[in-house]
């Protein structure tokens, strides 16, 4: 855990069976990169830090959730994973301007990239796939981009939002046993999504091909 200490750097190793895997608190402008975290009660928290990097992390077999980012600002998560957590892959709570980046979160026990209650996120070309619950869920969420991402094979819905606001373009729901894109009247259609074979029907408050 890291606590107060800024500019935290975590490099190229594997933490595994601890209470927490990696924990920023009130850790601005750090990095974690390249790092396996598994087989831990939770992976990796982020939580009240700012600025934080995370490239490359691995986080698998936690009992709970893979990746947690918590009233923060301006964290990204890039090209990491998130595979069999027994929760979220990816769970976000009332943070600003996140960016999830070539992520993919697969056979988690609940969704596989989840948001509650955050602004000015951006998600782009992450793959989620074969979670027990929705793939991409957004609650209490008005202005989010979503670009280029694939959800298949979920136990819900491919991509579930809740509030008008947010943005989707291009973005690809295959054979969920929910509905595809399942988006209220009000999102902004940027165009070009995708749905097919998914068991509750494609889409709702867009136009999919």
């Amino acid at each position: 855990m890291s606590a107060g200490h800024d500019d935290v750097r975590i490099m190229r190793g594997t933490v595994g069976q601890f209470r927490f895997g990696v924990h920023l608190f009130e850790s601005d402008a750090s990095v974690l990169d390249r790092l396996v975290v598994d087989r831990n009660l939770r992976g990796v928290i982020v939580e009240r830090s700012n600025g934080a990097q995370l490239q490359r992390v691995t986080a698998s077999g936690n009992a709970s959730g893979g990746v947690d980012i918590n009233f923060s600002e301006g964290v990204t998560v890039r090209r990491s994973s998130a595979t069999d957590n027994g929760f979220a892959g990816f769970a976000e709570v009332a943070s600003q301007g996140t960016e999830y980046d070539r992520n993919t979160a697969r056979g988690n026990g609940a969704a596989g990239l989840t948001l509650w209650f955050s602004a000015g996120t951006v998600l782009e070309r992450n793959v989620v796939n074969d979670n027990q619950f929705h793939g991409i869920e957004l609650t209490g969420v008005e202005d989010a981009h979503l670009a280029r991402n694939e959800a298949s094979g979920n136990t819900e819905h491919g991509i579930a939002i809740d509030r008008a606001g947010n943005v989707l373009v291009r973005n690809l729901a295959l054979g969920n046993r929910g509905t595809g894109i399942a988006a209220p009247e009000g999102t902004i259609d940027g165009g070009r999504n995708q749905a097919h074979d998914n068991a509750a029907g494609d889409c709702t408050g867009v136009a999919c091909r």
